[in-house]
């Protein structure tokens, strides 16, 4: 499996102050630029799966790389951001209004859902159910993945075995991809690897940013 690991867009949280203390805020217009260009640069990745947090701000990067494939998005609600108090998100109706062709997973109701105040054992325990997630999908599967800056730190702390308490911090920009490949029996694939010995996962790229140009 290949996963390409993408932060979403600049959202108004980040350049509009009226937004700052909005934990769901819309892409902003550099933002948009930046889901586009990030969906051009996937076009030869043959996607067969894109899959989503369901903050506005991710939704929005998904949707432009969703419809260069004719695919719908997934949404998990373990994709989200952590935030340093309870907020609620947005109505199942309000989402299906504005992202019709989206999958929303059932955590997600006419209610909206909570999210936030997450501790260490939080971001693992959420980090661990998307990894056993993405094993149930075919092992060819090409998969974008649409998070933040957050998740993406700890989901690379998850896959490289590093403790989720080390001061590590891996700074991923607006529209970034990290390009990670899951290899199920690295033994038989590589039994001749003359380096070193073949691991379960290879990363081959992470905080890429050269497809956003001068952005």
């Amino acid at each position: 499996m290949n996963l390409y690991l993408i932060r979403h867009g600049e959202c108004l949280g980040q350049s509009d102050p009226t937004h700052y203390s909005n934990p769901d805020s819309p892409l902003s217009v550099l933002g948009e630029q930046q889901a586009v260009l990030t969906a051009k640069h996937l076009s030869r990745a043959n996607l067969s799966y894109v899959i989503s947090s369901p903050l506005i701000r991710a939704l929005a990067t998904a949707r432009p790389i969703a419809d260069l494939f004719n695919l719908p998005v997934l949404v998990w609600t373990d994709l989200r951001e952590g935030f340093s108090d309870y907020h609620k998100g947005f109505s199942l109706k309000k989402l299906q209004t504005e992202f019709p062709t989206m999958q929303f997973s059932e955590e997600i109701t006419e209610g909206g859902w909570h999210h936030g105040n997450d501790l260490y054992i939080d971001w693992e325990i959420r980090c661990k159910r998307v990894l056993e997630k993405l094993a149930l999908l075919p092992r060819d599967s090409q998969v974008a993945m649409i998070s933040h800056g957050g998740f993406g730190n700890y989901f690379l702390h998850s896959v490289l075995g590093l403790s989720f308490k080390q001061p590590i911090w891996f700074e991923l920009a607006n529209g970034s991809i990290s390009h990670i490949r899951f290899v199920p029996n690295p033994k038989d694939e590589r039994p001749d690897w003359p380096l070193y010995p073949p691991v379960n996962v290879e990363v081959y790229s992470i905080n890429a940013i050269a497809h956003l140009g001068m952005f």
